[in-house]
């Protein structure tokens, strides 16, 4: 229970820095998803049907506090809590090497499923809003968990550690 309740914890900083810190870390219109890299790692540690159900509270909770679409958010976490979860989970700590993965396939998915849902029934080309704004921001998603996973911090979370 205890484990539960700081992935929670951590999901829902994850959500609240995401409205409030991160739009100062942007770079004209590409900011980083930190509430991806904490699903993705909640996701991996606790399965496909954890990560389901932590995603869309998630992408509810983002939905709420932003401006866009509701639904749109959790859809597009959900599907990736599940992705992650079927595909990387596993009870032993990650290696950076998997954290490395496992973080590049959830910003991509996450990039990718958001942006072409967020573009239909617009006049703007899928292709140009992937390549303008969903990759360099997933690529700018994954630079920020991967310093998260070298940090000297990260080894104190729950006596977790990547090795």
């Amino acid at each position: 229970m205890n484990r539960t309740r700081t992935l929670i914890i951590a999901l829902v900083v994850a959500v609240l820095l995401q409205a409030s810190v991160i739009p100062y870390l942007a770079i004209g219109i590409i900011r980083p998803n930190v509430p991806v890299l904490v699903l993705a790692f909640t996701a991996a540690r606790r399965g496909p049907y954890f990560g389901v159900i932590a995603g869309f509270l998630v992408g509810l909770g983002v939905d709420l506090l932003s401006t866009g679409f509701l639904g749109l958010s959790s859809f597009s976490f959900s599907i990736v809590g599940f992705l992650i979860g079927k595909v990387f989970y596993s009870d032993v700590p990650m290696s950076v090497g998997r954290w490395a993965v496992a973080s590049g396939v959830a910003t991509v998915v996450w990039a990718i499923l958001f942006m072409y849902i967020y573009t239909l029934g617009t006049q703007a080309g899928l292709l140009a809003v992937l390549m303008r704004q969903a990759v360099p921001t997933a690529l700018y998603t994954w630079v920020i968990g991967m310093f998260w996973a070298i940090s000297p911090l990260y080894e104190r979370r729950g006596g977790v550690r990547l090795d």
